[in-house]
């Protein structure tokens, strides 16, 4: 019996070492497997605060788009406000281009009549003055033309 019982010990003993090693790589299993878990909730929550984040840097990216259209939009309208007084400047300026062109003609053409068909107080014609009386007698007429229309508009004459 001896040997039975031997062989039985060596078993348990055998049985034993099994149980202990299984117990150990059961262990070191389960180990493993909490720090795998503990990893893949880190990970889980790395990859939701870079969510967050990313939702964060959507918003403020869209906030400031929108604020750049907004400041664009502005200044579109300023450009285009621009554009209008600049074009209703240079309607003014071409009007009154046209006004002086009329008003040099209209100067130029009552010189022209007045020295063609003018007479003096005493009935000679302008045209047969000497030059230099005769552009006196003209300069005379238009000072006064130009003096009466001051009186007439309120201003002073120079």
């Amino acid at each position: 019996m001896g040997l039975i019982q031997n062989a039985q010990d060596r078993l348990n003993s055998a049985q034993e070492g099994l149980n202990n090693q299984l117990k150990s790589s059961l262990g070191t299993a389960a180990a493993e497997a909490d720090r795998l878990a503990q990893g893949k909730r880190s990970a889980e929550r790395r990859a939701e605060l870079l969510d967050r984040e990313k939702r964060r840097n959507e918003a403020a990216s869209a906030a400031e788009i929108q604020a750049l259209q907004k400041r664009l939009t502005a200044a579109e309208q300023e450009l285009a406000s621009k554009a209008n007084a600049i074009q209703a400047r240079d309607q003014a300026i071409a009007e009154r281009d046209t006004l002086l062109d009329q008003w040099v003609v209209s100067q130029t053409a009552f010189r022209n009549l007045f020295k063609k068909f003018g007479k003096t107080v005493d009935g000679t014609p302008i045209v047969d003055l000497p030059p230099p009386e005769k552009q006196k007698i003209i300069d005379d007429e238009i000072d006064e033309v130009k003096t009466q229309r001051a009186k007439e508009q309120h201003k002073p004459s120079r």
